[in-house]
Formats: structure tokens, sequence, C-alpha cells
């Protein structure tokens, strides 16, 4: 497995806004039960602002080409303990600190 991330803070707008971008590949797997899987590359990516000292928005979009996987399990068989790993998602993320 190799995991990969990077952000960026932007130029613009008193160089408040950052954005970052991830990667997570897994080579290919064999479970106990000869069920094999090959390689494959999950990207994803963030935008973030903070609002103010006390105050963070950001936009997270995981997998970002929806890629179907199993996640690596050993005990995956014909059938049985063979889990989809994570689908796209987008999450709003708000941060407040007191």
């Amino acid at each position: 497995m190799l995991r990969l991330y990077t952000s960026y803070r932007l130029p613009v707008a008193g160089e408040q806004w950052s954005v970052g971008a991830g990667l997570n590949a897994q080579s290919k797997t064999d479970s106990l039960y000869n069920m094999p899987q090959g390689g494959y590359a999950i990207f994803n990516a963030n935008a973030r602002y903070p609002i103010n000292p006390n105050m963070e928005l950001a936009l997270i979009v995981n997998n970002l080409a929806n890629r179907s996987y199993f996640e690596n399990n050993k005990v995956r068989t014909m059938g049985i303990n063979n889990f989809y790993g994570q689908s796209r998602t987008v999450t709003l993320h708000f941060l407040w600190k007191m």
C-alpha cells in the first residue's frame, strides 16, 4: 500500500485558500482462498478556507473516480468476506475551535 498526500496554499485572497490531493494505491493482492484482486489507485482532493482564526470550511472528495474495489481482506473467498471499499464521498466540513 502506498499513500501520498500534498497540499498547496493558493496565492490568492490573502493566501487563505488551500487545496490538497491524495493517492492511495494498492498492488495486487491474494487471499487465503486464492481470490486475487488486481492493483488499484484511489484519488482524493480537498479545498479549505479559514473563515477566521477559530473557523474553517472544507470540501473533501474521496475516491474521485468512484472506483470499485475490495477491501484488502486475507479471508476473501468466492461469495463471502468480499467487502467493497468506500465509494465516492463528498463532505462539507465545518470546524469551529473554541
